[in-house]
């Protein structure tokens, strides 16, 4: 499934959401999720509103999220995670899973993601 992609620099542009690592039954419950989850109308429900800063078009910030606006506003400088987060959530994904499973110690798993990191972060030269 293809969801549109709202973007202030030209034609809408197009998302693809299906994964080629995920049983196709769940790409339709993945996409059915994230269809709903950008649907303005979910906003008229008031606890749903607070539950979350939303970037949907209607949205009014509430209380909690006055501060993430306010940051966007301002121009904010970034959290530096780019490009470094990608390699932390790829050694992430590959490296829990034999912890999860129960087949090593969270010192163990955590140990190896470390290692995955670091050295994929010397690959991309950010780490000597």
């Amino acid at each position: 499934m293809r969801l549109p992609q709202r973007s202030d620099h030209g034609p809408s542009a197009q998302t693809d959401l299906r994964s080629p690592k995920l049983p196709s039954f769940l790409d339709a419950v993945i996409c059915d999720a994230v269809t709903k989850a950008i649907e303005p109308a979910i906003l008229d429900d008031a606890e749903v509103a607070t539950q979350a800063v939303w970037l949907i078009d209607g949205y009014e910030p509430t209380e909690a999220a006055k501060g993430v606006f306010a940051a966007a506003e301002a121009n904010s400088v970034l959290y530096p995670m780019v490009p470094y987060q990608g390699l932390l959530h790829s050694a992430l994904g590959a490296e829990l899973s034999d912890f999860m499973q129960g087949k090593e110690s969270a010192e163990q798993a955590l140990a190896d993601v470390e290692a995955a990191y670091t050295a994929a972060a010397k690959e991309q030269g950010f780490l000597n």
